[in-house]
This record gives structure tokens, sequence and C-alpha cells, in this order.
């Protein structure tokens, strides 16, 4: 933040779009490092969809580096951090649901995965809900009717989270 001082939501608004890439090549810790020092900066940021990235990728980036290692000592204080990175997701998503109810969907299931409550992260990205009933029964699981957190991202067009939950609920699924 030092190069721009007196600007910080410049450097702000750039990285919370480099966590993108950053997730997808797997480099989880460099996200951590870098969404630690933001999140005290996120309210000078002009865009809430860039601010609320920034707790979405910290959280999937967070827990991820348990997934690789599961016996890493903080795991307890990440949780907690997680959370309140999700109340930030859920209220943006209470605002609106377009654009913010995938990304609360995904943590929530990877929540329920480290958890190892597998059923909680199925149901998470396959919960059975009326909201959308075209798309019912994608899936042969009976206890299933639809599959929130992939509609979700169908319906509103966001291809990057779509792209992001398949492979999400597949590592959950070779998981179980």
């Amino acid at each position: 933040m030092e190069r721009f001082p007196d600007k910080p939501h410049i450097l702000v608004t750039y990285r919370s779009i480099i966590l993108i890439p950053l997730y997808a090549f797997g480099h989880y810790s460099r996200i951590v490092e870098m969404g630690a020092e933001m999140v005290s900066q996120l309210r000078g940021i002009f865009s809430s969809r860039l601010a609320t990235q920034v707790y979405f990728y910290l959280s999937l980036a967070t827990l991820s580096l348990h997934f690789e290692d599961p016996l890493r000592p903080d795991l307890e204080e990440n949780l907690k951090k997680v959370e309140r990175y999700k109340e930030e997701i859920d209220y943006m998503r209470s605002a609106c649901d377009a654009n913010y109810g995938m990304w609360s969907l995904l943590v929530k299931a990877l929540l329920s995965e480290l958890k190892r409550d597998f059923q909680g992260a199925l149901v998470a990205f396959e919960v059975g809900v009326r909201a959308y009933p075209f798309k019912r029964k994608l899936f042969k699981f009976n206890h299933l009717e639809s599959q929130e957190a992939l509609d979700h991202a169908q319906i509103h067009n966001w291809p990057i989270e779509e792209a992001l939950a398949y492979e999400l609920q597949g590592k959950d699924i070779l998981a179980a």
C-alpha cells in the first residue's frame, strides 16, 4: 500500500481482482497474506462486489490450506475468521442474492466439509430448495431436489463461479 498512501483503494481494487487467478492456480498462502492486509481497508473500496470478493476468496484460500494440511495448528482461529467473512458475504447476499448467493453457498459447503459434515457440504452444493423448480432432479440423489449453488450460477450467468462449484463439488465427493 506504500505506493498509494493517500489512495489505498486503488491497490485494494487491483488485488481483489487478482485473487481469482491466484486461487485458480493454488496460491492459497499468498491470498491469505494479501487478504489479511486488505480486510482492514475494504471500507474504502468503491465496489461492493470487489470487497465481498476479497472475503470470498480469502475464505476459500484459508479453508483450502486446511484441506491441504489438516494438521495445521490454527484451525479453530481460522474457522472463526472464515465464519466472520461469511457473515459479510451473507450481509451482501441479503441485499442482492443474484450477486452473492453462490459465494455464500460455496463457503458454507467448504466449512461443512472441513468439519467432516459431508452431508451438509453436499446439501450446500445441492440444497433441496423450491426456488429453481425447473432444474429438479438433475442429479439422482434421493434426498435432494435441485442444485441451488449450481443453478444459481447458471441462472445469473456466472460461469467462473459455476466452474468453481463443479470443481469444489468434485473434490467434496472424492473426499467423502
